[in-house]
């Protein structure tokens, strides 16, 4: 079974949103991370959703919270999550990570 894949930089992201939301609310970084983990399967099933961003990379935003998924399709059918960012970085932040 295909699952959604995760760069070591977007799962440090996640971990870092999570970690914001656990010091204003309790539960809330786990909210937070099922949120993800919601829109990566998502995304998988319907890797079209999201905008395009650039030639090779789409954005997702979240429900529930200010970040976008920004990922690419990948051989096979999958997806490969790139980052996991607040909106307020906006979308050129993730350029180091695809050049």
């Amino acid at each position: 079974m295909k699952k959604p894949r995760y760069t070591n930089l977007a799962r440090l992201d996640i971990i870092e949103g999570a970690a914001f939301y656990d010091e204003r609310s309790r539960n809330l970084g786990a909210d937070f991370m099922a949120a993800v983990e919601r829109a990566g399967w998502l995304l998988l099933a319907n890797p079209a959703l999201g905008e395009q961003y650039s030639h090779d990379y789409r954005a997702f935003p979240l429900d529930d919270f200010p970040y976008s998924l920004y990922y690419e399709l990948i051989d096979g059918g999958g997806i490969r999550i790139v980052a996991v960012l607040h909106h307020s970085r906006g979308p050129r932040s993730i350029l180091p990570r695809i050049r």
